[in-house]
């Protein structure tokens, strides 16, 4: 409403035809005002709507994957075990062979 009184100060001293246009300018700025208004309120409403959407959503954690849980390394001794007893007894065979 501050812009309006400045212009109608500076509109008491033009003629007519200047009047229409400090109107003009008048309606103008009211016009922007209240879509610079509208435009807030719609990117408030989409901001609570998020808001929203991420207060329903339910986080869920992926499953653990099956090598992951698999016991490596007891298999990898299985494997070293194995490997060290067919190697003992190659040497042993060639020892009595």
């Amino acid at each position: 409403m501050k812009e309006d009184s400045v212009f109608m100060v500076m509109d008491q001293d033009t003629d007519l035809s200047e009047r229409g246009c400090f109107k003009e300018l008048v309606l103008h700025s009211r016009s922007v005002a209240n879509c610079a208004q509208v435009k807030s309120e719609q990117e408030r409403e989409v901001k609570r709507m998020e808001e929203e959407a991420y207060k329903r959503y339910r986080f869920k954690a992926k499953p653990i994957p099956s090598t992951v849980t698999e016991p490596k390394y007891e298999r990898m001794l299985m494997e070293a075990e194995a490997t060290r007893q067919i190697n003992r007894e190659g040497r042993m065979s060639e020892l009595a062979g």
